[in-house]
């Protein structure tokens, strides 16, 4: 670090604009290293303005994805420094590849998804625009684009652009575009891992050698550790998307270089994944060995986060379970003690608790609550009646109407049956019938609140997406019966950020 500081200094002294952006990169890296990410930011904007001054597009491409990973830790934008040059006089203008100003390509690319459509020729001179706020998926549009059109294309930093684009469009919700970066990027890598095939496909030469070369500048293990994480990746957008055979296809794909390798991290991953598939298309008889493999690794490895996955998963697959296996063909299985869903779910909480992880505190308890919804007659109406309260101070600290209205929805229904119940008994229990009545009722009224309000902001935050970007982009009105909320993807029930 000392070193890498003292080079970044004598490059100041000296003002060489070369040896800024090389050692200002450098040492933004070892920052990163060392998660000091809004020191790593400083030493990428020096470098960037380096590079914007000798017109570096090469090393820019470099540096504009060190930023998008910075700024992604970060969850911020930046204003990048202006540049004084056009692009009609780089070196860029005289690639054969047609190119407008870098800006204007990312623009584009920003309002369309379809590549093809995004770059088009610049039929005018047109500056930079300056103090332009730029945000990590801004970065690596931009680095994709530049790659694409140097004279001299690097086929590693195209992969780790559009898979780190592909990451940046699944947190963001789009779906759609991240599966299409993930699936450029594999298919970058498979030409970089096999250069004679890709050779022999498209009777290129030069651009098999330059994909050898690349190769050899990296070690392959770190190869296999970016194909393993885009494959995850693949499969958990394809989750979400509704494509289970090839999510689990991406998965088990994901699964079996993991073991090739005897990457024990990545087993975990791939196997938390796969029994994430099996969980969503009812598979839970395959799902549970499947989860019991994940928490045994993550005990090993002593990692309470996978652990408390782990419990979630496995507690699920134990609850459908009961409820699906009408035949009784796993009745031994599910009599075990500590196949109790409740218990599996007690034991989540209690990491969540531990990692002091408030949103997973109330996931674990809205699992808890509702192994009390069986229509069991042995369940403890008081003990769930107590943990439908302990869910709705949980839910009303936490500012997610999707989990405010499930926390007043489960304690009207507790109190329902509750006043069922002691109705039930007679009239010498009618005054606690009142006042247990009269708390239903105004859980119901803050249900109804809630949805109400749900509905309305999702209504119009669609709508306004909808107005923005009909001009823009063509699109048709969204229907009426698609102006409706949709329950939010919890991050770490799909995919735990590395």
């Amino acid at each position: 670090m000392e070193f890498a500081k003292q080079a970044a200094r004598l490059a100041d002294e000296i003002q060489d604009s070369t040896l800024q952006s090389r050692t200002h990169n450098n040492l933004a890296l070892l920052c990163f290293e060392r998660r000091e990410f809004s020191t790593a930011l400083h030493h990428l904007l020096t470098a960037f303005r380096a590079t914007n001054e000798i017109q570096d597009f090469q090393h820019q491409a470099v540096v504009k994805y060190h930023l998008g990973l910075v700024l992604s830790k970060l969850e911020t934008s930046v204003e990048l420094p202006e540049s004084s040059q056009t692009l009609d006089n780089s070196p860029l203008q005289r690639s054969p590849a047609p190119v407008g100003s870098g800006e204007d390509i990312v623009a584009a690319k920003a309002k369309d998804s379809n590549r093809s459509n995004t770059v088009r020729h610049s039929s005018s001179k047109k500056l930079i625009p300056d103090q332009v706020l730029t945000t990590a998926k801004d970065c690596f549009l931009q680095t994709e684009t530049l790659v694409d059109v140097l004279p001299r294309q690097d086929p590693v930093l195209q992969v780790l652009a559009h898979g780190c684009r592909g990451e940046a469009e699944y947190y963001a919700g789009e779906f759609h575009t991240a599966e299409a970066e993930f699936s450029i990027a594999l298919q970058r890598l498979q030409e970089i891992l096999y250069p004679e095939q890709h050779k022999v496909k498209t009777g290129s030469t030069t651009t098999a050698t330059s994909k050898t070369t690349s190769i050899q500048a990296i070690q392959a293990t770190e190869v296999i550790k970016i194909q393993g994480f885009l494959l995850s990746y693949m499969g958990c957008t394809q989750l979400v998307e509704g494509k289970f055979e090839l999510a689990k296809e991406s998965h088990q794909c994901d699964l079996e270089m993991a073991l090739k390798h005897e990457d024990i991290h990545a087993q975990l991953r791939a196997m938390r994944n796969l029994a994430l598939v099996y969980n969503s298309t009812q598979r839970y008889h395959d799902a549970i060995p499947l989860w019991r493999e994940v928490l045994e690794i993550a005990s090993v490895l002593q990692n309470k986060a996978d652990q408390m996955m782990a419990y979630s998963g496995l507690g699920i697959a134990m609850k459908e379970l009961r409820v699906t296996d009408q035949k009784g063909e796993f009745k031994e299985l599910l009599d075990i003690k500590e196949n109790n869903p409740l218990h599996i779910f007690l034991r989540q909480r209690a990491l969540a608790i531990e990692l002091g992880d408030k949103n997973q505190q109330i996931i674990a308890q809205r699992h808890v609550v509702s192994t009390y919804e069986f229509p069991d007659s042995s369940i403890d109406i008081e003990q769930r009646l107590a943990e439908c309260d302990t869910l709705v101070r949980l839910c009303e600290q936490y500012e997610n109407l999707q989990y405010r209205g499930d926390a007043y929805r489960s304690l009207a229904n507790a109190l329902t049956a509750q006043v069922a119940r002691l109705g039930a008994r007679g009239a010498r229990f009618a005054e606690a019938v009142n006042v247990l009545t009269q708390k239903r009722n105004s859980v119901c009224t803050k249900y109804q609140e809630a949805t109400k309000t749900l509905k309305a902001a999702t209504a119009a935050m669609i709508l306004a997406a909808n107005d923005d970007d009909m001009n823009t982009l063509g699109l048709k009105k969204l229907h009426q019966e698609d102006k409706h909320p949709r329950p939010p993807v919890t991050r770490v029930d799909i995919l735990q950020r590395r």
